[in-house]
């Protein structure tokens, strides 16, 4: 999943950095603040959301979204979900809302 983001941003024009665990999130947010921060979340919506939430009151300024590789729905917690397999345009388009601030909907989904 990395890869194919990886390689969505870079070819609309965007640089790509990915963390492996907290520490190296923490080192990474402390030296520059990413446009968006998308965080894996193929094993549980729901906990990375919680994660996710933590992430946004120590950086309000932050867009976060969590990566998902199925249908399930719009957002959590008012984190957009990106299902990383679609098109890589829209994809892209998702990453891009999701910088200016557009809620991905007025509904969370249940995770």
């Amino acid at each position: 999943m990395a890869r194919r983001a990886s390689l969505i941003c870079r070819q609309s024009g965007h640089d790509f950095m990915m963390v492996a665990n907290a520490r190296e999130l923490r080192i990474a947010l402390s030296h520059q603040q990413p446009d968006v921060l998308l965080l894996d979340a193929t094993a549980s919506a729901e906990t990375t959301a919680q994660l996710a939430s933590r992430i946004a009151k120590a950086h309000p300024a932050l867009g976060i979204a969590l990566a998902t590789v199925g249908h399930e729905g719009r957002s959590v917690r008012g984190f957009r979900l990106i299902n990383v397999r679609q098109p890589r345009e829209l994809v892209a388009d998702e990453l891009e809302l999701t910088f200016v601030g557009i809620p991905a909907s007025v509904h969370d989904v249940q995770a």
